[in-house]
């Protein structure tokens, strides 16, 4: 289990947001809290543009490339972050949504859309990999994420 307590992800969230959050802790885990976190508490749009705007602001705390740095190999990927914010979106979606949301989150990173082949399912790795998804959306070319 990742999170205690509702405080533990507001923690979490809060220093991401003000970019004090230890290189190291942000986690594939970390990613999906805060994303949960952003989703759970506005419109889908506004989530994945809160959640776009704050990696761009904190990968330059950890020498990560932003959207607008070009070329990039790693770093921000913005087919990532759409398919993630859909999967935690789906997600949400199935599961109560009176759960405590620290037992929201530990549930999230322990589903299937947060395993790191998740992607795999729905593109392949030419397509996720490629310049243009990190760049912009690319739709899935395997299989679309259920809705």
């Amino acid at each position: 289990m990742l999170y205690q307590t509702n405080e533990d992800v507001l923690r979490l969230v809060n220093a991401f947001e003000n970019c004090t959050l230890p290189c190291a802790e942000w986690t594939h885990a970390a990613h999906f809290t805060v994303g949960m976190w952003y989703v759970v508490h506005h419109p889908a749009e506004e989530a994945l543009r809160i959640m776009r705007d704050g990696i761009n602001r904190y990968n330059p705390h950890c020498g990560a490339p932003t959207a607008s740095d070009i070329p990039r190999e790693r770093g921000y990927h913005e087919t990532l972050t759409v398919l993630y914010i859909q999967a935690i979106e789906r997600f949400c979606a199935e599961n109560d949504p009176t759960m405590p949301i620290y037992a929201l989150a530990n549930a999230l990173c322990e589903s299937q859309y947060a395993t790191k082949d998740f992607p795999l399912r729905h593109y392949t790795k030419e397509v996720l990999f490629s310049s243009e998804a990190r760049y912009s959306y690319v739709l899935p070319d395997k299989s679309p994420l259920p809705m």
